[in-house]
């Protein structure tokens, strides 16, 4: 299901954020030594607030944060049903990208499926240094050399240029059938509904290289760990073998920027 659907408690008994996302909360947790109840954590593009509501109910003092608040209504049924109040646990940026919470307020901050969303990553990366003690966080997207764009289910148009020949193999592939179905009704032109997969595509998404994420994080003092996620594990029998001898990376993590998400840890620069 979407933002664009309410947040049932049908789906959300269903919800289980990914294994690695928890480990790395409670890694931080230990490193503390707090109980849940005093570690604080803010979800960046929290949405309907699942994730939020997900770690509450386990102890947390867990908060979200979104450019869009349109989502949080969709979601405050489930929060007051649940004995949460949703006006205190989604919280809208502002216009400048900054979160309401004064330097230092959290222990942790943490992200999925939101990075290629983020126009302005020097902007979210510096929030992220301000609202956290230490500057440390843990967030999951979508590699830039993915095949398949995730959002479109459209192999490879993310890897061109913003243009029209972008534009093109989005027609193509809408003609063919290769679409997310954003109107299954069909009640929606065939030139428009093109048209609003391009712009999306260009104004919603961007996609970057492990090197460019890096540097946006080093401008504000923090430091990027990339940790490969997903169905990667046969591939970890390959973890000695360099590609020709030289790269410092490995075959599978290679592979993991064509197939599966990308755990991306931070903190605080040393020094």
């Amino acid at each position: 299901m979407s933002n664009n659907d309410p947040l049932t408690a049908a789906e959300f008994g269903a919800y289980r954020p990914h294994p690695a996302l928890v480990e790395r909360i409670e890694a931080c947790r230990s490193a503390f030594g707090i109980a849940r109840r005093d570690f604080r954590l803010v979800d960046w593009g929290c949405g309907r607030g699942a994730f939020v509501l997900w770690l509450r109910q386990r102890g947390y003092d867990a908060v979200g944060v979104d450019v869009d608040p349109g989502p949080f209504a969709r979601g405050a049924d489930l929060f007051r049903t649940s004995g949460e109040r949703p006006e205190a646990c989604l919280h809208p940026l502002d216009p400048a990208g900054r979160a309401p919470f004064a330097d230092g307020s959290f222990h942790f901050v943490t992200s999925w499926q939101t990075l290629e969303h983020v126009a302005e990553l020097e902007t979210a990366a510096a929030e992220w240094r301000r609202v956290t003690r230490d500057g440390r966080g843990f967030h999951v997207y979508p590699p830039h050399r993915r095949v398949v764009e995730p959002h479109l289910f459209m192999p490879v148009v993310h890897w061109l240029p913003k243009t029209r020949v972008r534009a093109a193999l989005i027609s193509l592939f809408v003609l063919l059938g290769v679409e997310p179905h954003w109107w299954p009704d069909g009640g929606i032109r065939l030139r428009e509904k093109i048209r609003t997969y391009y712009r999306f595509s260009v104004a919603d998404t961007f996609y970057r290289t492990r090197g460019e994420v890096r540097a946006c994080l080093a401008a504000s003092g923090l430091e990027a760990e990339f940790v490969d996620l997903g169905a990667h594990r046969p591939l970890q029998r390959l973890a000695g073998r360099r590609i020709g001898g030289r790269s410092s990376r490995t075959v599978g993590s290679r592979l993991e920027d064509f197939a599966h998400d990308i755990g991306l840890a931070t903190r605080l620069r040393a020094g």
